[in-house]
């Protein structure tokens, strides 16, 4: 398994006190981190052929482009990407039927540090312990 430091995650988040606590907990764990604010800017951190996106972490319901919608465009570009959906207003009921648990991972906003890091780990098909 590679490192985090050679695994990149994608966070879109368009809370940016959110998106800056994610950031911060996961540069501190190595991992490379790319951010967003929203679907557009995501797609086209996307296509940039620098970077290879191990993880797409993803609010749900943002203006615009859904975090569902953005996963699905990924997905069809880069089946490899992992998925980790995030929300604070679902409260456990997905829209339109369709279960983010199968298209990735799923956790309820506000997360602490270790559910966030374990749903990362569990997704990548690692341990925390793994990179000490």
């Amino acid at each position: 398994m590679e490192s985090p430091g050679k695994q990149t995650i994608l966070v879109v988040e368009d809370d940016p006190l959110v998106q800056s606590m994610i950031v911060r907990i996961l540069q501190k764990m190595d991992f490379q981190v790319l951010h967003a604010d929203d679907g557009d800017s995501a797609l086209e951190i996307c296509e940039d052929r620098d970077w290879t996106i191990h993880l797409l972490m993803t609010d749900v319901l943002m203006p615009g482009m859904t975090g569902i919608q953005l996963a699905e465009t990924v997905r069809t570009k880069a089946p490899h990407v992992k998925i980790l959906f995030l929300s604070g207003y679902m409260d456990g009921v997905e829209p339109s039927g369709i279960r983010l648990e199968e298209m990735g991972g799923f956790l309820q906003k506000p997360a602490s540090r270790e559910e966030l890091l374990g749903k990362i780990y569990e997704l990548l098909g690692s341990s925390e312990e793994e990179f000490y």
